[in-house]
């Protein structure tokens, strides 16, 4: 058997030079119990990228004990604790992952919250502070996600210091290169802030929703200056429906919808004379395709309820819903301005608060607090999505606090996902795929379904994995990272078709627009 050899001595028994080989891993680490973590260490790819001792506290001496050995491999950063005269380590920290470290050369852990560089593809490097140059060479190790933590130590010198960064910096973008899926394309703003979007024109415009009104500008040309459509405050929500030709606008709780070709006018402020008002003390809304017509649906959700107004499209034809005699609307001059958008269908109120509303072929599914709750738009019934008879759901219903968020149909069945986890049930609502189940590394606040990849989009990252596989294959880091679209995707996914053309998906992080298309090194 391989005996692992031992630290060695560089000058003296108190100031030893720490070091570890990749060979020795598997026999001198020692984990916490309930945190082991198998490293992998006999692949052939393993490597040992960086290594060097920190030290646990600004100290002009570092003794030997207040030292810790960090270990940069190929895919992850150890944090290593001698054993003694032993050459046995304990493992402080649980080793980080390569896609969910970010490092600073500063102490303070706000400074992660301050990415130079928005949406940064796999490397997040701060720089120090110049009233911290003086308090030594500070390295901060952060660990994003659901098990957030960070450990800030100290290099005995500024070379070290920006050794240590670039050393995991090189390695990221490295690791970027072999797992690269989605391409970004980046869009300047003018340093608006913007809440919304969506794409539309076969994904040639984008429609932006803002805290001072509603802009317009072409994907060919991500830098031309945004075009103001409409002067409105907070707006949270817009969507384009291209066969009605309306544009639909949530600001400041209020619902609005306007015909498209305010679009093509010069004055913002005159465009607003055009807007219908829908409904009022609206949380979110949701277009989209139920019974063969295209429907509109509008959410006023608090923390014990939800009330949901369901609206269709006035066609000039008079095929959907109530409309005006044709002889009325010719003496008026048929102007929109004179006439309705959109007509309320259905209201009806559950008990729940609602996250989400997602349009199946002959219903309406609701994302709320614990569950998924199925609608029949005719009869307004409402029953729970998942079968309450199927035991394999436990570990779903014994959760005390889970939110439903997204749901996708792929061929037969349904990926659930919620903002802990993801699975898949078949039509009945029982658990399929059982060998499909993904626990994310986040807190996710939207999903986007690019078939054969969904995103999950949490503040400080977006993690993309594979839906059959039920791997992870890409880790974009951010900040304040938001879904501002997920795409013009269909409902229902073919898996005999897996690699259709996609529309993208549009993100914002702190102040840049970014969109996310599927790389054409995609397989």
């Amino acid at each position: 058997m391989h005996n692992p050899r031992p630290p060695t001595s560089a000058t003296s028994e108190k100031n030893r030079e720490l070091r570890v080989s990749v060979s020795d891993l598997a026999e001198c680490l020692v984990f916490r119990a309930g945190e082991e973590v198998n490293l992998e260490a006999e692949k052939e790819e393993r490597e040992l990228v960086y290594q060097g001792t920190l030290a646990q506290s600004y100290s002009s001496s570092q003794e030997d004990s207040d030292r810790l050995l960090a270990v940069l491999l190929d895919h992850s950063l150890l944090l290593l604790r001698p054993r003694g005269d032993t050459a046995k380590f304990d493992v402080c920290y649980r080793p980080i992952p390569i896609e969910f470290l970010t490092v600073s050369m500063s102490r303070n852990p706000q400074q992660f919250s301050k990415v130079t560089e928005t949406l940064k593809r796999m490397a997040c490097v701060v720089p120090t502070p110049p009233d911290e140059a003086d308090q030594g060479f500070p390295v901060t190790f952060a660990c994003l996600g659901r098990k957030a933590f960070h450990v800030s130590l100290w290099a005995t010198s500024l070379d070290d210091q920006q050794r240590w960064v670039r050393s995991v910096q090189k390695q990221q973008e490295a690791m970027e290169d072999v797992q690269h899926v989605f391409d970004s394309q980046y869009f300047s703003l003018g340093g608006k802030i913007v809440s919304c979007a969506t794409l539309f024109d076969q994904g040639r415009q984008i429609v932006y929703g803002t805290t001072n009104g509603v802009y317009l500008s072409e994907v060919a040309e991500p830098h031309n200056q945004l075009i103001k459509i409409l002067a409105l405050n907070d707006v949270t929500q817009v969507d384009v429906l291209e066969e009605p030709q309306i544009l639909i606008v949530l600001s400041e709780g209020q619902l609005l919808t306007f015909p498209l070709d305010v679009l093509d006018l010069n004055d913002p402020n005159a465009a607003l004379e055009r807007a219908k008002r829908v409904a009022s003390y609206v949380s979110f809304c949701k277009a989209g395709t139920c019974l063969g017509r295209m429907m509109l649906c509008a959410v006023k959700s608090t923390i014990l309820s939800t009330t949901i107004k369901i609206f269709e499209p006035v066609s000039n034809t008079g095929t959907t819903g109530p409309s005006r005699p044709m002889f009325r609307r010719l003496l008026q001059g048929n102007q929109y301005d004179n006439d309705r958008l959109m007509n309320l269908t259905k209201e009806f109120y559950i008990p729940k608060q609602t996250n989400a509303a997602i349009f199946l072929k002959t219903k309406l599914c609701l994302g709320c607090a614990g569950d998924f709750e199925v609608v029949d738009i005719e009869t307004l019934d409402i029953q729970t999505l998942l079968d309450p008879s199927d035991q394999s759901l436990d570990f779903v219903r014994s959760r005390k606090v889970l939110q439903a968020i997204a749901l996708y149909r792929i061929g037969d069945n349904f990926l659930m996902c919620y903002d802990e986890f993801a699975f898949y049930v078949n039509r009945t609502g029982c658990r399929s795929n059982k060998h499909f189940l993904v626990f994310w590394e986040g807190t996710p606040t939207a999903f986007a379904l690019q078939y054969p990849y969904i995103l999950a989009f949490d503040p400080t990252f977006v993690e993309i994995w594979h839906v059959e596989t039920g791997r992870i294959v890409q880790v974009i880091q951010g900040s304040n990272i938001r879904c501002l679209w997920p795409g013009a995707t269909p409902f229902q996914f073919d898996p005999a078709h897996p690699y259709g053309a996609q529309s993208g998906v549009l993100v914002v992080s702190d102040e840049q627009v970014v969109k996310l298309q599927a790389s054409a090194r995609t397989p």
